[in-house]
């Protein structure tokens, strides 16, 4: 039998620190209500889409200025449930779904079309992440997540998500000890240069496993110069979580 290939995604899966220890201070509608300012941020990216992409089969896709900069559109969607919260986009553009690796190679050999056949660059779901992350502290409700990348099956109406790089991500969140996010290996195959991320790696627990330990590349999110990039207040204010 045939295998399927499904569409190569980039998913970001994060976990709420503290969840537990805040309800109990907050109690109920205390944390209904900072928990709805931090969800605001996914609602207002799946808005911020549908706006974008009005015309549904409208496919992910670069532009480029006359200036020779390349502009990547693409869908990033999000979801959440309790104390976990999920961004994806897909990896590839339209052109190469379904192909095998030898198919895309192949398909590279012409110039003009070389770009289609590349994963679609980090940088939307970065800043994403980044933003979800700073949003969290200002909220009070800080975050731990991990980003990876592979075939996966997403249907949000059915809520529909599996694939192994949900299985990764998740493994890889629960195996680190800092506020913030990294990246496995899976998804720094579309790194870029203005992408806001660091080399770190002190940040993974002695009790992870090989195998778990194995996932991580050698890249974490660097969200403090995304803070001081798009923020006035003091960062140092907004870090006094317990677990970070």
């Amino acid at each position: 039998m045939e295998r399927v290939l499904f569409p190569q995604q980039k998913i970001a899966f994060f976990d709420v620190l503290g969840f537990k220890s805040r309800f109990d201070d907050w109690k109920l509608q205390g944390m209904l209500d900072v928990y709805l300012q931090l969800i605001a941020n996914v609602d207002w990216l799946n808005q911020r889409m549908q706006e974008l992409f009005q015309d549904q089969s409208f496919p992910d896709t670069a532009i480029w200025t006359a200036e020779g900069d390349a502009v990547v559109l693409n869908r990033l969607h999000g979801a959440y449930a309790s104390d976990s919260l999920t961004l994806w986009s897909n990896h590839e553009f339209r052109a190469a779904h379904g192909l095998t690796a030898e198919q895309k190679t192949e398909m590279m050999k012409n110039p003009s079309f070389e770009w289609q056949y590349h994963p679609i660059p980090n940088d939307r779901i970065i800043d994403a992440c980044n933003e979800l992350i700073c949003h969290s502290l200002e909220v009070g409700l800080p975050v731990r997540g991990a980003l990876a990348s592979g075939e996966a099956a997403l249907d949000k109406p059915h809520s529909i998500f599996l694939g192994q790089p949900i299985i990764d991500a998740v493994q890889m969140e629960s195996a680190q000890h800092f506020i913030g996010a990294s990246l496995a290996k899976t998804i720094t195959t579309a790194a870029s240069p203005s992408a806001f991320v660091i080399p770190y790696n002190d940040h993974i627990k002695s009790s992870a496993n090989e195998e778990i330990v194995s996932l991580f590349s050698e890249y974490v999110l660097d969200w403090p110069r995304y803070w001081r990039e798009t923020r006035k207040a003091d960062l140092s204010s907004a870090t006094g979580s317990p677990d970070h």
